[in-house]
């Protein structure tokens, strides 16, 4: 496992194979292109991140999730 720091923003992995719990960070709100980068290097290092107890609209979850890639709208022609 490498060594991954993040801006104000805190993880614990959930286990030693699978899996990391991203702590303090409002997935509603901007990120940061250096916190997004680690956000990616946790999921490729990790395979799977876990936001607990947050909610987010449908916008802010697609403005998440554009920072792995493109997203693909289930409405789209």
């Amino acid at each position: 496992m490498s060594e991954v720091r993040m801006v104000g923003v805190g993880f614990e992995p959930l286990s030693r194979r699978i899996g990391v719990e991203v702590k303090e960070l409002n997935p509603g709100a901007p990120i940061t292109e250096e916190n997004a980068a680690i956000l990616r290097q946790l999921l490729d290092e990790y395979g799977l991140l876990l936001f607990r107890d947050v909610h987010v609209d449908a916008d802010a979850h697609v403005a998440l999730m554009s920072n792995f890639g493109p997203v693909c709208s289930e409405f789209a022609d």
